[in-house]
């Protein structure tokens, strides 16, 4: 299954482009297939891929959507290009500033960019684009096509300001054109540790934010060695590979697939002629090593914890009794432990290996969480 993340920031100089380039680059060096499309007409990110003459290139970004908008046919093989680190590169250039004048007049035009994603989505684990410094219609048209934005801002006054209107607008595409847009998190850039105004910036973001907006745990630190890496076309990861920086974006990638993971996790399962031990069964199997994780079960819109018992058969299952009230607050801590999620259709009668329990038992139990809720 196919994420699809927009890098976006309307404030520019916040890191945008050298984040794209190394959370790209690290998923591929983690075995993930990845694309990364160029939609800044400065052709920043195809710079720093080593692609040094975007403007002399015959096939980009803007070729393509002017396929879509006349109903042409795509030329995939010529404009997608194959970086040395193991990611493919969808480049752009400044006609990409003609085809969003262009957009103005075409039908649709808010989803031009979709119809082109959509069909790449089958052959790539994560598709990144890296979107211009402003919010216009090349930033509308990344995130009508996107799954989420990763938002990155430098640890400054004048960017942390700006979130609102980002955040605004994103509220707006997921309203109107894009109903499962959601935010992957904010990502501190820039960060210098030796002042404590960036330490307030950051704190200032987390009491902010991070109630109901993920802030990344990877902050980015202020670097030389990042800025350099621009220059000479590949990542961190070549570059200085045991830099501060290049650990700080490691640690932001596994942040990224940690939140891929757990989406996927997210399932519908029609289990309404099964009996419990099939189910329990089809959870054990889904587990693999993190078996030991909680687990939230939805049953017809309530909710049941439950934890593998260690080295347990697959029906054995503890069976958390909520019998005190849970505040809002400590239910959404306990939200983040959440292995997965899965709603369940079953019958009023539950079988367990255990013991019977019918629904009205378990509606009983779990009223004080949902009560919360």
């Amino acid at each position: 299954m196919c994420r699809v993340i927009a890098v976006s920031n309307q404030k520019g100089g916040v890191g945008k482009t050298v984040s794209c380039v190394n959370l790209g680059i690290g998923l591929a060096q983690e075995g993930k297939k990845v694309l990364m499309i160029d939609a800044d007409p400065q052709g920043s990110l195809t710079i720093s891929l080593g692609y040094e003459e975007p403007d002399e290139m015959e096939y980009s970004l803007a070729t393509l959507m002017l396929n879509v908008v006349n109903d042409e046919k795509l030329n995939m093989e010529k404009t997608i290009l194959h970086h040395r680190e193991g990611v493919d590169l969808i480049p752009a250039n400044i006609e990409l500033s003609a085809i969003e004048v262009s957009l103005v007049n075409a039908m649709s035009r808010e989803l031009i960019l979709r119809s082109l994603v959509d069909k790449l989505r089958e052959f790539y684990d994560f598709i990144l684009i890296d979107c211009m410094p402003s919010l216009g219609m090349m930033t509308i048209n990344a995130l009508a096509c996107a799954d989420s934005v990763l938002i990155p801002v430098q640890a400054a006054y004048l960017p942390v300001k700006g979130l609102q209107q980002l955040i605004k607008t994103i509220g707006r595409v997921k309203k109107q054109l894009n109903p499962k847009l959601k935010i992957e998190g904010i990502l501190l850039t820039m960060v210098d540790y030796r002042t404590n105004y960036a330490r307030d910036i950051s704190l200032m973001v987390y009491d902010t934010y991070s109630a109901s907006i993920k802030v990344f745990g990877s902050e980015i630190p202020m670097s030389v060695r990042a800025a350099e890496v621009s220059v000479e076309g590949k990542s961190i990861y070549s570059y200085d590979p045991k830099g501060k920086v290049a650990c700080a974006y490691k640690g932001l990638t596994e942040e990224v697939l940690k939140e891929a993971y757990f989406e996927r996790r997210i399932r519908i399962w029609n289990c309404r002629d099964s009996n419990w031990n099939d189910i329990g069964k089809s959870l054990f199997d889904n587990f693999f090593f993190e078996k030991m994780f909680p687990v939230i079960v939805g049953v017809k819109g309530k909710m049941i914890n439950f934890t593998p018992l260690p080295d347990s058969q697959p029906t054995d299952f503890l069976f958390r009794k909520a019998t005190s009230p849970f505040l809002k607050t400590d239910l959404m801590k306990f939200l983040f432990c959440i292995h997965e999620i899965i709603l369940l259709d079953i019958s009023d009668t539950i079988r367990t290996n255990r013991a019977n329990c019918t629904k009205s038992c378990l509606d009983m139990l779990m009223g004080a969480i949902i009560s919360e809720m």
